[in-house]
């Protein structure tokens, strides 16, 4: 008898040293989550478009923060990237920034996108105006070639030449507007 009375003396001493940390708003928190109704919202995942991914791999490649993509645009296997630069000291400076960004576009498209397209263009946008005072943005560089002859490149090792501009006049079909031509 004096075993069975030590066991139930025991059980009510842990059955109180459990409890002991448990206070009123304890208990009204485990009512009410019981039977409340889960809250947990879907997960939404946002779909990023093949121009903002390239956009991205873009800025993260390249070396200077010189030009920035305006539009990314792919029709029938070409890739065309359109480009915008307005501040430069000369003319010279604006063909070498266009180079050089021309340069970081086509790392991102070859090794990246080897498979994906089969023509890659990328035009060079700029603010001009007229000899009335109008400003206008126009195209006045294109670089284009194919991806067979851009793989055969190191794009990466191309920014290093001495003239970016005379690498990309080797390598690619190039079309500089009349304010820009060297």
């Amino acid at each position: 008898m004096r075993k069975i009375f030590y066991l139930l003396l025991v059980f009510v001493l842990i059955l109180f040293a459990c409890s002991a940390g448990c206070v009123a708003s304890d208990y009204d928190n485990v009512a009410t989550t019981s039977s409340a109704k889960p809250t947990a919202q879907p997960t939404v995942v946002k779909q990023v478009s093949f121009e903002e991914k390239f956009i991205s791999e873009f800025e993260n490649t390249r070396e200077f923060a010189i030009a920035d993509i305006t539009k990314v645009t792919v029709k029938d296997r070409k890739l065309t990237v359109y480009i915008q630069y307005d501040i430069a000291w000369n003319k010279e400076q604006m063909r070498k920034y266009f180079a050089i960004a021309t340069n970081d576009i086509l790392t991102v498209a070859v090794n990246n996108y080897p498979d994906r397209f089969d023509y890659i263009t990328v035009a060079g946008e700029a603010t001009l105006q007229d000899t009335k005072g109008n400003q206008y943005r126009d195209v006045v560089y294109t670089a284009e070639t194919t991806m067979d002859n851009a793989k055969s490149v190191n794009w990466q090792r191309m920014s290093n030449y001495k003239d970016p501009v005379e690498a990309l006049n080797y390598n690619l079909k190039v079309r500089w507007h009349g304010s820009l031509r060297p």
